[in-house]
Protein backbone atom coordinates (compact mmCIF):
# COMPACT_ATOMS: atom_id res chain seq x y z
CA UNK A 1 0.00 0.00 0.00
CA UNK A 2 1.21 4.10 -1.13
CA UNK A 3 0.54 5.98 1.58
CA UNK A 4 0.21 9.36 0.46
CA UNK A 5 -0.23 12.47 2.48
CA UNK A 6 -1.86 15.31 1.64
CA UNK A 7 -1.27 18.64 3.90
CA UNK A 8 -3.01 21.66 2.75
CA UNK A 9 -1.30 24.94 4.43
CA UNK A 10 -4.71 27.17 4.36
CA UNK A 11 -3.51 30.67 6.30
CA UNK A 12 -5.87 33.57 7.64
CA UNK A 13 -7.01 36.18 5.39
CA UNK A 14 -5.80 39.27 7.09
CA UNK A 15 -2.12 37.63 7.03
CA UNK A 16 -0.35 40.73 4.89
CA UNK A 17 3.04 39.72 3.50
CA UNK A 18 5.13 41.16 0.30
CA UNK A 19 3.85 40.87 -3.04
CA UNK A 20 0.61 39.96 -1.85
CA UNK A 21 -1.11 41.97 -4.66
CA UNK A 22 0.60 39.13 -6.90
CA UNK A 23 -1.58 36.77 -5.81
CA UNK A 24 -4.87 35.59 -5.73
CA UNK A 25 -6.91 36.40 -2.76
CA UNK A 26 -6.15 34.20 0.38
CA UNK A 27 -9.45 32.73 0.49
CA UNK A 28 -9.57 31.86 -3.18
CA UNK A 29 -6.08 30.06 -2.72
CA UNK A 30 -7.55 28.46 -0.08
CA UNK A 31 -10.37 26.97 -1.59
CA UNK A 32 -8.17 25.74 -4.37
CA UNK A 33 -6.00 23.82 -2.04
CA UNK A 34 -8.98 21.38 -1.16
CA UNK A 35 -9.95 21.43 -5.00
CA UNK A 36 -6.46 20.35 -5.70
CA UNK A 37 -7.15 17.56 -3.10
CA UNK A 38 -10.28 16.61 -4.63
CA UNK A 39 -8.63 16.20 -7.85
CA UNK A 40 -5.94 14.45 -6.65
CA UNK A 41 -8.25 11.83 -5.14
CA UNK A 42 -10.33 11.72 -8.24
CA UNK A 43 -7.56 10.79 -10.37
CA UNK A 44 -6.54 8.23 -8.08
CA UNK A 45 -9.95 6.33 -7.91
CA UNK A 46 -9.61 6.37 -12.09
CA UNK A 47 -6.56 4.56 -11.73
CA UNK A 48 -6.49 0.69 -12.37
CA UNK A 49 -4.49 0.08 -9.19
CA UNK A 50 -6.54 2.63 -6.91
CA UNK A 51 -6.37 -0.42 -4.30
CA UNK A 52 -3.12 0.25 -4.09
CA UNK A 53 -2.82 3.87 -2.69
CA UNK A 54 -4.23 5.19 1.03
CA UNK A 55 -5.06 9.09 0.56
CA UNK A 56 -4.57 10.93 3.71
CA UNK A 57 -6.08 14.79 3.76
CA UNK A 58 -4.87 17.07 6.52
CA UNK A 59 -6.90 20.23 6.16
CA UNK A 60 -5.18 23.48 7.59
CA UNK A 61 -2.29 21.80 8.42
CA UNK A 62 0.27 23.03 11.56
CA UNK A 63 3.63 23.07 11.68
CA UNK A 64 3.09 20.84 14.86
CA UNK A 65 1.05 19.06 13.00
CA UNK A 66 3.65 18.39 9.66
CA UNK A 67 6.15 17.06 11.88
CA UNK A 68 3.63 14.40 13.55
CA UNK A 69 2.22 13.51 10.62
CA UNK A 70 5.36 12.18 9.06
CA UNK A 71 6.09 10.07 11.82
CA UNK A 72 2.69 8.64 12.53
CA UNK A 73 1.63 8.00 8.45
CA UNK A 74 4.85 6.84 7.69
CA UNK A 75 3.75 8.59 3.92
CA UNK A 76 5.78 6.86 0.61
CA UNK A 77 4.49 10.75 -1.04
CA UNK A 78 4.42 13.73 1.21
CA UNK A 79 1.94 16.42 -0.80
CA UNK A 80 2.32 19.90 0.93
CA UNK A 81 0.06 22.35 -0.84
CA UNK A 82 -0.62 26.53 0.23
CA UNK A 83 1.35 29.24 -0.54
CA UNK A 84 5.60 30.43 -0.48
CA UNK A 85 7.78 33.07 -0.72
CA UNK A 86 11.70 32.98 -1.74
CA UNK A 87 12.37 32.92 1.94
CA UNK A 88 10.01 29.97 3.25
CA UNK A 89 6.46 28.27 2.76
CA UNK A 90 3.66 29.56 4.94
CA UNK A 91 2.22 27.68 7.96
CA UNK A 92 0.16 28.29 10.85
CA UNK A 93 1.35 27.38 14.56
CA UNK A 94 -1.28 26.42 16.68
CA UNK A 95 -1.83 30.18 17.75
CA UNK A 96 -2.61 30.73 14.02
CA UNK A 97 0.20 33.35 13.65
CA UNK A 98 2.02 32.84 10.84
CA UNK A 99 5.19 30.43 10.39
CA UNK A 100 8.01 30.64 7.34
CA UNK A 101 9.50 27.40 7.12
CA UNK A 102 12.70 27.79 4.99
CA UNK A 103 14.91 25.19 3.45
CA UNK A 104 16.78 24.67 6.38
CA UNK A 105 13.19 24.06 8.42
CA UNK A 106 12.08 21.30 5.80
CA UNK A 107 15.67 19.96 5.63
CA UNK A 108 15.62 19.36 9.59
CA UNK A 109 12.00 17.71 8.76
CA UNK A 110 12.38 15.40 6.53
CA UNK A 111 16.11 14.29 7.86
CA UNK A 112 14.11 13.38 11.54
CA UNK A 113 10.93 11.92 9.53
CA UNK A 114 12.11 9.70 7.09
CA UNK A 115 15.03 7.38 8.73
CA UNK A 116 13.46 4.50 7.59
CA UNK A 117 13.63 5.60 4.27
CA UNK A 118 9.72 5.06 3.53
CA UNK A 119 9.41 8.68 1.55
CA UNK A 120 10.11 8.29 -1.93
CA UNK A 121 8.99 11.48 -3.44
CA UNK A 122 7.91 15.05 -2.05
CA UNK A 123 5.54 17.40 -3.64
CA UNK A 124 5.93 20.96 -2.73
CA UNK A 125 2.87 22.25 -4.51
CA UNK A 126 3.80 26.13 -3.19
CA UNK A 127 5.01 29.56 -5.43
CA UNK A 128 9.00 29.86 -5.23
CA UNK A 129 9.72 26.14 -4.03
CA UNK A 130 12.39 24.82 -5.96
CA UNK A 131 15.43 26.44 -3.47
CA UNK A 132 13.31 24.93 -0.79
CA UNK A 133 13.12 21.34 -2.91
CA UNK A 134 16.91 21.52 -3.41
CA UNK A 135 17.49 21.71 0.41
CA UNK A 136 15.42 18.44 1.43
CA UNK A 137 16.18 16.07 -1.97
CA UNK A 138 19.31 14.85 -0.38
CA UNK A 139 17.06 13.09 2.24
CA UNK A 140 14.05 11.53 -0.28
CA UNK A 141 14.14 10.44 -3.69
CA UNK A 142 12.57 12.57 -5.52
CA UNK A 143 11.14 16.29 -4.58
CA UNK A 144 8.63 18.53 -7.41
CA UNK A 145 8.90 22.09 -6.89
CA UNK A 146 8.26 25.34 -8.72
CA UNK A 147 10.87 28.55 -9.40
CA UNK A 148 8.74 31.14 -9.22
CA UNK A 149 5.17 32.42 -8.75
CA UNK A 150 2.74 29.99 -10.56
CA UNK A 151 -1.11 29.79 -11.20
CA UNK A 152 -3.18 28.27 -8.41
CA UNK A 153 -5.00 25.97 -10.31
CA UNK A 154 -7.18 23.24 -8.58
CA UNK A 155 -5.86 20.55 -11.75
CA UNK A 156 -2.41 20.78 -10.79
CA UNK A 157 -0.68 17.72 -10.43
CA UNK A 158 -3.83 15.45 -11.09
CA UNK A 159 -1.99 13.73 -14.32
CA UNK A 160 0.85 13.30 -12.51
CA UNK A 161 -0.54 10.81 -9.60
CA UNK A 162 -2.68 9.61 -12.80
CA UNK A 163 0.46 8.43 -13.86
CA UNK A 164 1.39 6.95 -10.64
CA UNK A 165 -1.83 5.04 -10.54
CA UNK A 166 -0.87 4.13 -13.63
CA UNK A 167 2.30 2.30 -12.06
CA UNK A 168 4.57 4.66 -13.74
CA UNK A 169 7.76 5.74 -12.76
CA UNK A 170 8.13 8.98 -11.06
CA UNK A 171 10.32 10.16 -14.06
CA UNK A 172 7.08 9.07 -16.64
CA UNK A 173 4.80 10.46 -14.34
CA UNK A 174 5.96 13.81 -13.91
CA UNK A 175 6.59 13.99 -17.91
CA UNK A 176 2.87 13.45 -18.27
CA UNK A 177 2.43 16.01 -15.69
CA UNK A 178 4.79 18.73 -17.40
CA UNK A 179 2.69 17.88 -20.61
CA UNK A 180 -0.06 19.80 -19.90
CA UNK A 181 1.50 22.70 -18.67
CA UNK A 182 2.91 23.41 -22.08
CA UNK A 183 -0.19 25.24 -23.24
CA UNK A 184 -0.18 28.75 -22.49
CA UNK A 185 -2.75 30.12 -19.88
CA UNK A 186 -5.55 31.82 -21.71
CA UNK A 187 -5.07 35.43 -20.09
CA UNK A 188 -8.38 35.78 -18.53
CA UNK A 189 -7.55 32.68 -16.26
CA UNK A 190 -3.65 34.72 -15.30
CA UNK A 191 -4.06 34.62 -11.65
CA UNK A 192 -0.52 34.60 -10.56
CA UNK A 193 2.52 36.06 -12.05
CA UNK A 194 2.76 38.08 -14.82
CA UNK A 195 3.57 35.80 -17.62
CA UNK A 196 1.78 34.16 -20.65
CA UNK A 197 3.11 30.60 -20.04
CA UNK A 198 2.55 27.97 -16.91
CA UNK A 199 5.29 27.91 -14.91
CA UNK A 200 6.54 24.00 -15.25
CA UNK A 201 7.60 21.87 -12.20
CA UNK A 202 10.88 21.16 -11.63
CA UNK A 203 11.70 17.60 -10.66
CA UNK A 204 15.09 17.49 -8.12
CA UNK A 205 16.37 13.81 -6.97
CA UNK A 206 19.12 12.65 -4.63
CA UNK A 207 22.54 11.81 -5.21
CA UNK A 208 22.77 8.41 -7.20
CA UNK A 209 18.64 8.05 -7.34
CA UNK A 210 17.48 7.74 -11.23
CA UNK A 211 13.85 8.99 -11.24
CA UNK A 212 12.69 6.56 -14.11
CA UNK A 213 13.75 3.40 -12.39
CA UNK A 214 11.34 4.54 -8.93
CA UNK A 215 8.33 2.59 -8.85
CA UNK A 216 6.10 3.16 -6.33
CA UNK A 217 3.99 0.60 -7.43
CA UNK A 218 3.72 -2.28 -9.93
CA UNK A 219 2.09 -2.27 -12.86
CA UNK A 220 -1.67 -4.50 -13.18
CA UNK A 221 -0.96 -7.44 -16.34
CA UNK A 222 -4.37 -5.92 -18.64
CA UNK A 223 -7.23 -8.16 -18.70
CA UNK A 224 -7.03 -10.74 -21.65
Amino acid sequence: MIRILFLAATIREDYDFPWKQSYDSIGNINKSLVNEYKNINNALLISRNRDQFDLRFIPAVTFEELSNSLLYYEPNIVHFSGMGLPDGLLIEDEDHSVKRLTGDDLAEIFSAANNSKNIRLVVLSTPYSEVHAESIKKYVDCVIGFNSLTNSEAELFASLYKGLGAGLNINAAFDLDCSRFRSPYPKSQLRIGSGSERELPILKYAPGVDPAKVFLIKRKKKDR
